[in-house]
């Protein structure tokens, strides 16, 4: 898979796994806290 593909499939653009905006909000949130937590 292309990268492009792949960065669309995880912000959840492609193939979405949430019926609302708050889904994919509340998923890209925690997302970004294991980010968060792995880098400190």
């Amino acid at each position: 898979m292309n990268s492009i593909a792949l960065r669309l499939l995880n912000q959840q653009l492609i193939c979405p796994q949430f019926d609302k905006p708050e889904g994919v909000v509340n998923y890209i949130r925690a997302i970004q806290e294991i980010s968060r937590d792995i880098n400190t």
